[in-house]
């Protein structure tokens, strides 16, 4: 380790990393082959005192006394080298933690302000898909109130068609086969589920729709329903909804048309002849009138 990575260790607070001989598990294996030395030389001390009590001769005693001292000493400096050690690589096991915590905690920042600016550019999204609503069911409604003639079945005009429709349109862009479609949205048919892009886009639907309808109000021969409802682009019951304005419309089939006034809607319901229904059989009123009345006292 030089002097120039310790110095920059310090001051940026990432010490550099221990050399190999001075991690504990180097350190322990250090320690035990001096600890069987000292023990050896705890047993040739006792032989040498032995042989100065019977010879007076010092010399191995002496020697070996300062081997023991020496070696109790190194080992009494690797155990402390032990402990130091233990404590490094738990510091710096700590620092490694609180790293990768803190590039944890930015990394959700970062996915947390990116979920901010989706949602931002969602409620933009949001917000043009709300008025271009608006102005699909207005054009269409004024459209209806405009033409001569009630339009053709099929024409997908009704309020509660184009949003069943609009439905459908944000399930073939949004739908994602792990997240779903956007809240709201539903499938054409099961067959398109999982398929959203086999689904007609709204658009084309209504061209197809919108052409047929515009055909028969020329006058011109009409044929069979738009060729999308037929393959199943378009659920059955939209194809038989004919000039059937819904109350949720009324609003806005009753708006100025091309700048001008309102025009009155020219339909209304026929009259219907009960007795013509079944001949022979009495109306509600008939069937009443004979009914005895009884007074309550």
């Amino acid at each position: 380790m030089s002097i120039l990575s310790t110095v920059v260790g310090a001051i940026t607070g990432n010490p550099p990393p221990a050399a190999a001989g001075t991690t504990p598990a180097a350190v322990a294996a250090r320690l035990q082959p001096i600890r069987e030395r000292l023990a050896d030389l705890q047993r040739q001390h006792s032989d040498a005192a032995l042989r100065w009590a019977e010879t007076g001769d010092a010399a191995d005693r002496d020697r070996l006394a300062a081997e023991i001292i020496a070696t109790k000493a190194d080992i009494s400096a690797l155990e402390a080298a032990f402990a130091a050690a233990g404590e490094r690589e738990a510091a710096e096991g700590r620092r490694q933690s609180s790293a990768l915590r803190a590039s944890r905690v930015h990394s959700a920042t970062m996915h947390l302000r990116a979920a901010e600016r989706a949602a931002d550019d969602l409620a933009t999204a949001l917000k043009a898909a709300g008025e271009a609503r608006h102005k699909l069911l207005k054009a269409s409604a004024k459209a209806r109130v405009s033409a001569p003639d009630p339009l053709p079945p099929g024409s997908l005009t009704e309020h509660g068609v184009l949003d069943r429709l609009m439905a459908n349109e944000m399930h073939r862009l949004t739908h994602d086969r792990k997240l779903g479609a956007l809240p709201g949205s539903k499938p054409a048919s099961i067959m398109v589920k999982d398929d959203p892009g086999s689904q007609v886009p709204l658009a084309a639907q209504l061209r197809e729709a919108h052409d047929h309808a515009i055909v028969a109000l020329r006058g011109d021969a009409v044929g069979d329903v738009p060729s999308t409802i037929a393959r199943g682009g378009i659920p059955s019951d939209y194809a038989t909804t004919g000039h059937q304005p819904s109350a949720a419309n009324d609003d806005i089939a009753r708006e100025p048309v091309m700048g001008g006034a309102a025009l009155p809607r020219v339909e209304e319901a026929p009259e219907v002849d009960e007795a013509s229904l079944l001949p022979g059989t009495r109306t509600a009123e008939e069937i009443m009138a004979t009914v005895p009345r009884v007074k309550m006292s």
